[in-house]
């Protein structure tokens, strides 16, 4: 160990002192073709989408990182400002160091308004780099408005409110309604379905999020909470009714009978902060034991109405 630590020590002093050209690392530098630009020529968001990432892409290999760039942005037409559109976390000095594990974006924030228009169009320009020569310098960023369709209005937290069924009692909790817990999900739910997270009080159970859907028609100005839909399957019995498994699925109640190949019927107001259902149906969480319905109920409500907190 002694003989080793000399020897790195005497190394160093070599170098220092130019006795020695091996410590030169030209040869370690890359092959100076690098190129950036952005992946794509367009993209699209809604104004809603919140944290927006624009891919910075690069080929080749600098002399040797990092490799910088500024950008530009600008707002087509005078109408409104970039400042009323978008938040931009960073523009100038930008860096990329070579690891794909850390990669370069352009971020910015969304302004979500209240108010009916066009798209609004951002272009995004490399104006300069160090390290790399620009390929791909622009792309045009649409920024989709959302406040003439209500679906996106109606996600957020919301209060559940209701009539038990069976003694009248007030029922209450919160949830959140989105367009779904993953990318894929929210598009393939888009201006169709929303999804509801939360009832009687939990959000989730046996490490599963409780679910339950209300289907939407935007052009008819309605919607209806599903039935026949799992709102959780898990291993476990979380109502201590002796099963292995338990499943519990939307059920709905009208006149004193369950259904599962109904739905419950409401609609939403201009200001998209209350959902009301028509009273005389009920939602009753149906519950499952090891693969049949046990003949219970989580919950018989009547006369539920949704507002936003």
């Amino acid at each position: 160990m002694k003989i080793l630590k000399y020897s790195l020590f005497t190394a160093a002093l070599l170098c220092i002192s130019g006795l020695t050209t091996s410590c030169d690392d030209d040869s370690a530098k890359g092959a100076g073709d690098a190129t950036i630009g952005f992946a794509q020529a367009n993209y699209s968001y809604k104004e809603s989408a919140g944290l927006v990432k624009i891919p910075v892409q690069f080929t080749g290999e600098p002399k040797e990182y990092p490799i910088t760039f500024n950008v530009e942005a600008q707002i087509e037409g005078t109408e409104v400002t970039l400042d009323e559109v978008a938040l931009f976390t960073q523009l100038t000095g930008l860096k990329y160091v070579g690891n794909e594990k850390a990669p370069a974006y352009v971020e910015f924030q969304l302004i979500d308004n209240d108010e009916i228009n066009d798209s609004r169009f951002i272009t995004l320009t490399i104006t300069s780099a160090s390290g790399a020569t620009i390929a791909n310098a622009s792309t045009r960023v649409e920024i989709a408005d959302n406040d003439n369709n209500p679906y996106e209005k109606l996600w957020g937290d919301w209060t559940y409110s209701a009539v038990n069924a069976g003694d009248g009692s007030a029922v209450t909790f919160t949830f959140s309604i989105s367009g779904g817990l993953t990318d894929e999900e929210v598009a393939q739910n888009a201006d169709k379905r929303l999804v509801c997270v939360g009832y009687n009080g939990s959000s989730s159970i046996g490490g599963s999020p409780i679910v339950w859907y209300i289907d939407y028609d935007g052009e008819a100005g309605v919607c209806s909470i599903a039935g026949g839909e799992t709102m959780f399957d898990i291993q476990g019995d979380p109502f201590g009714l002796g099963f292995g498994s338990t499943k519990v699925v939307t059920g709905i109640l009208f006149e004193d009978k369950l259904y599962t190949n109904m739905s419950i019927p409401g609609s939403w107001n201009e200001e998209c902060t209350q959902i009301t259902f028509t009273p005389t149906y009920g939602l009753a969480p149906m519950i499952y034991g090891d693969g049949e319905y046990s003949g219970y109920v989580w919950g018989q409500d009547l006369q539920i109405v949704l507002t936003r907190k």
